[in-house]
């Protein structure tokens, strides 16, 4: 049995395949959230964390069995102050809603009409208990116990961890945010220029996936890994976290900056973003 299900994964693994969305530098991909699937066929919403006026920043992929990637720009009207998104994720129980992060704390609430390819800004605000400079690589919204628990986290840099933050998220108040609290992330692989969180995602059951990357610049080399973290809970008062007392290290890449993943229900898998600066954007899907 032990043989059968080794030959199984390997088999999986050697299935996998990373496949193209855009080139260049301007084509890679910050983030992604899922928009609708159905059947082999799976579309998400995609951030660019490009600066120029002119440069994209939203844009729809579709994943459709081993078809090219299709890519569809969104038109947005964004504002001046929309510089760097770095992350994206859907809101529970609204569809077509999503929340994309800047990486200094900016946070814009969306509306996506994927059949007309518009987002328009429904409103926009500002997360708390920044640090003095921070660079924010990842953004998450769940919905545990009824409640919406939003987690985002400063990357880190070397020696310096992650620092994951989260609390409660209550949209009817002004996008107010309640019981925040904090951890430090910090990872044993990859080593080198390593940024500690450069995505992550909650599951249905509170427990966090996250990404780290190693980034050597735009020609790189590059490297990332998937880990689980810990698992989030609703107290009375604040957010709860309980970190593993071991980072359970559940892929790596040698060759890829993983900067956006997304679960995928009743899949049973994951989609994996990449933005690989000089090398554009791919995407994996391990379904």
């Amino acid at each position: 049995m032990r043989l059968i299900v080794l030959l199984c994964f390997v088999v999986n693994c050697l299935a996998e395949e990373w496949r193209p969305v855009r080139g260049s530098i301007l084509g890679g991909l910050s983030g992604l959230a899922l928009v609708e699937s159905t059947g082999a066929q799976t579309t998400f919403l995609i951030v660019h964390d490009n600066k120029a006026p002119a440069d994209p920043r939203l844009a729809l992929i579709t994943v459709n069995g081993a078809q090219p990637v299709a890519y569809r720009p969104v038109v947005w009207k964004f504002d001046a102050d929309c510089i760097d998104l770095e992350a994206v994720t859907a809101m529970p129980g609204r569809p077509g809603e999503f929340l994309a992060l800047i990486s200094r704390g900016l946070v814009y609430h969306l509306r996506l009409d994927a059949a007309r390819q518009t987002a328009e800004t429904l409103g926009r605000f500002t997360l708390p208990d920044l640090p003095a400079k921070p660079n924010l690589e990842g953004l998450s919204l769940q919905s545990l116990a009824g409640r919406s628990l939003l987690v985002w986290a400063d990357r880190g840099d070397g020696d310096r961890p992650g620092r994951l933050f989260f609390g409660e998220l209550k949209l009817g108040v002004g996008y107010q945010l309640s019981g925040v609290a904090s951890a430090d992330i910090r990872v044993p692989w990859p080593v080198q220029n390593v940024r500690h969180v450069s995505d992550l995602r909650v599951d249905e059951g509170g427990v966090l996936h996250f990404s780290a990357a190693g980034d050597a610049g735009d020609d790189g080399p590059f490297a990332s890994a998937i880990y689980l973290g810990g698992v989030f809970r609703f107290g009375k008062k604040k957010t709860g976290f309980a970190p593993y007392s071991q980072l359970i290290r559940l892929r790596t890449f040698a060759d890829r900056k993983i900067e956006g993943m997304e679960i995928v229900p009743g899949s049973g898998g994951f989609v994996f973003a990449t933005d690989d600066e000089n090398f554009g954007g791919w995407v994996l899907s391990t379904w």
